[in-house]
C-alpha cells in the first residue's frame, strides 16, 4: 500500500470522524505499528500538564461532549504510560473522579472493566467516607491525623464525655457508646451543633443547594454578617458559619479570620452528606453544654467514663477565636482535677518543649508526629500509656 495513500486515509479520517474517535483509533493502532512505535507512548506536554490541572467540575460543566470523552481518552493513556513506566498515577486517577462524574450527569456510559475507572471509583468511596464522617466545622489545626494512633488506646467506656469540644474531631470519627455529652466554654460550636442535630431532610437540602464556591467577594459578606449577627432563620446562620469557617483561617487577631485566596474557585463537594451524617450522628448526644471544662467533667464522672479533651494547646492561645478562653488555659487545674477523678482522661497538651513539660506533669506521656508539628498525647493514671 503506497504512502500517499496510507497519508490520504488519514487525512480523510481526521476530517470526517470525531476527533475523540480518531484519537482512540491512533491509540490502538501505536502499539501495533512498530518496535519503534511501541515506545512512542504519549508524553505530558507543558500544555497538556495545564490541561491536566484543568480538569476540575466547574470547568468540565463548560465543556462540549466531545471534548469531554477526548479529557477521558487522554486520562487513560496518560494512566496506562505512567503505569508502564512505574511512575506515579495519583493525579490521574483524581482527575478521573472528576471526568467520571461529568460524564455520568450527561447520562455518558463509563465501562466498569476499564482499569482506571476502577481506580476511581475506589478513590471516590474513600473520599466520601472521609468528607462524610468528619466534623462539620473548621477552627484552627486539626487533630485528625492522630486519629489512627490514639484511637486504639482508648479504654472501654459506657460514657465518652468532650469538656472542651471545639470542632469534636475525635466524636464523629468514633463508634456512638451509649452516653455522650459536648460541652465547651465557647458558645459557638455548641449552638452550631445544636443546630446542626435539629435540621430535617428539607433543610440539609435546601442547604445542599446555596453556593459553596469559595470567592473572596462572597466570603467578606458572609464574614461581615457573621461578626455582627446578621441572619435569616437558623439554616442561614449555619451556611454563613460553616462558609466562612470552610474558605476562611485565623489570624492573630483575636478571633481574627481572612480568607483563603488558594482556594478560590473551589467548591466545597460533600456537604449534604456531611450535614446529614453529622445530623444523625448528633442524636445520640445526651447533652451540650456550654460551659468550664470543671463542671462537665464533676457531673459525669464514673468509672465508665472516658474524658477527651484537646483544649487550647499549651503557648497557642491566641489560635482561639473565643475571647471566653482568652489568656492561658489553666492546666494546673486540669491535672489537679484529674488525680481526683474515677473515670480516664486523655488530653492533648501541643507541640514543642513547653507542651512537653506540661504533659509530663500529668504522668504518662506518648509524643506523636503531626504532619507540622509534632503533638503530645498525654493521660493520667488510669490509661496506661509507655512513658517517653
Amino acid at each position: 500500500m503506497k504512502e500517499e495513500y496510507m497519508r490520504r486515509l488519514i487525512a480523510e479520517a481526521k476530517r470526517y470522524l470525531p476527533e475523540w474517535l480518531y484519537r482512540q483509533l491512533h491509540a490502538t493502532a501505536l502499539p501495533l505499528a512498530g518496535a519503534d512505535a511501541r515506545w512512542a507512548e504519549p508524553q505530558l506536554s507543558p500544555f497538556e500538564k495545564m490541561a491536566l490541572a484543568e480538569m476540575r467540575p466547574e470547568m468540565l460543566r463548560k465543556v462540549p461532549d466531545s471534548e469531554l470523552r477526548i479529557a477521558w481518552l487522554r486520562l487513560n493513556q496518560w494512566y496506562k504510560a505512567a503505569k508502564r513506566r512505574r511512575q506515579a498515577v495519583e493525579e490521574f486517577v483524581n482527575a478521573a473522579v472528576w471526568v467520571i462524574q461529568e460524564m455520568e450527569r450527561r447520562g455518558m456510559e463509563v465501562s466498569e472493566d476499564n482499569e482506571l475507572a476502577s481506580e476511581a471509583a475506589k478513590l471516590s468511596k474513600e473520599v466520601l467516607k472521609a468528607v462524610t464522617r468528619g466534623t462539620p466545622l473548621r477552627y484552627f489545626g486539626s487533630i485528625n491525623p492522630l486519629w489512627s494512633k490514639l484511637s486504639p488506646l482508648f479504654p472501654e467506656h459506657d460514657t465518652f464525655v468532650m469538656p472542651a469540644c471545639g470542632p469534636a474531631e475525635f466524636f464523629f470519627l468514633k463508634d456512638p457508646v451509649e452516653t455522650e455529652v459536648l460541652g465547651d466554654i465557647n458558645d459557638e460550636p455548641i449552638e452550631l451543633f445544636k443546630i446542626i442535630r435539629s435540621l430535617s431532610d428539607a433543610d440539609i437540602e435546601a442547604l445542599s443547594k446555596r453556593n459553596w464556591t469559595a470567592k473572596k467577594e462572597l466570603w467578606k459578606q458572609l464574614y461581615d454578617d457573621v461578626r455582627n449577627q446578621r441572619f435569616g432563620d437558623k439554616s442561614d446562620k449555619l451556611y454563613k458559619h460553616l462558609y466562612v469557617m470552610h474558605w476562611g483561617e485565623y489570624t492573630s487577631d483575636a478571633g481574627g479570620r481572612k480568607f483563603m485566596g488558594l482556594h478560590e474557585g473551589k467548591v466545597w463537594v460533600g456537604v449534604e452528606s456531611k450535614l446529614r451524617f453529622a445530623r444523625d450522628r448528633l442524636r445520640n448526644v445526651k447533652e451540650f453544654r456550654v460551659s468550664d471544662f470543671e463542671e462537665t467533667i464533676k457531673k459525669y464522672d464514673s468509672p465508665s467514663t472516658f474524658f477527651f479533651l484537646d483544649p487550647p494547646w499549651v503557648g497557642r492561645d491566641w489560635w482561639y477565636p473565643s475571647s471566653k478562653i482568652s489568656g492561658d488555659f489553666d492546666w494546673d487545674r486540669l491535672l489537679e482535677l484529674a488525680k481526683s477523678i474515677k473515670g480516664k482522661l486523655m488530653v492533648i497538651a501541643g507541640d514543642g518543649r513547653n507542651a512537653y513539660r506540661v504533659a509530663k506533669k500529668f504522668g504518662n506521656v506518648r509524643g506523636f508526629t503531626l504532619p507540622v508539628p509534632g503533638a503530645y498525647a498525654v493521660s493520667y493514671t488510669h490509661l496506661t500509656l509507655p512513658t517517653n
